[in-house]
C-alpha cells in the first residue's frame, strides 16, 4: 500500500515530577530540603531517511508519543530524562500544522532532523531552595 498523505497526532513527553523531601539525620536538627528535580520529557523528531519511500507506517499508528521524564528523588537526585522519539520519514516530506492550516517553515531534505514537538520540560517548582 502506498500512502503519500497522512494526518498524525504527535505529543512530546511530559516532564517528571519533582520531589519534596527533607534531610533527616540523627544529629542534624533541621537538615533542610534535599528534593531533586524531575527529568525532561522526550521530544518527537522527524528524521529524513532515504530508505523510507512512503508514509504507510503511520496509516495504522497515527499517534506518536514520546516517553515522560522520570520523577525526582530524595538526596537531591534528579529524575532521568526520557529518550527522543525519532520517526523516519521520506526525503522531502512537508509538515503542516493542523490548527493553523498552514505549512510549517521546515521541510525534511537530506538527513535533516526536524523537532516536531519539544515541550517536555522538567518540573522544578517542587524543590525548596
Amino acid at each position: 500500500m502506498f500512502v503519500d498523505r497522512i494526518k498524525v497526532f504527535a505529543q512530546a513527553g511530559n516532564g517528571g515530577r519533582g520531589c519534596v523531601s527533607f534531610r533527616r539525620e540523627k544529629f542534624v536538627p533541621k537538615g533542610g530540603p534535599d528534593g531533586g528535580d524531575g527529568g525532561r520529557g522526550g521530544d518527537v523528531i522527524l528524521r529524513a531517511d532515504r530508505h523510507v519511500d512512503n508514509l504507510s507506517n503511520f496509516f495504522f499508528e497515527p499517534i506518536i508519543k514520546a516517553k515522560n521524564g522520570g520523577q525526582g528523588m530524595g538526596k537531591k537526585m534528579h529524575g532521568r530524562s526520557a529518550p527522543q522519539k525519532i520517526v523516519k520519514v521520506p526525503l522531502g516530506t512537508i509538515v503542516w500544522k493542523a490548527e493553523e492550516k498552514k505549512e510549517s517553515k521546515h521541510r525534511t531534505p537530506t538527513t535533516e532532523r526536524l523537532p516536531l514537538n519539544s515541550e517536555g520540560s522538567k518540573i522544578e517548582n517542587r524543590k525548596s531552595k
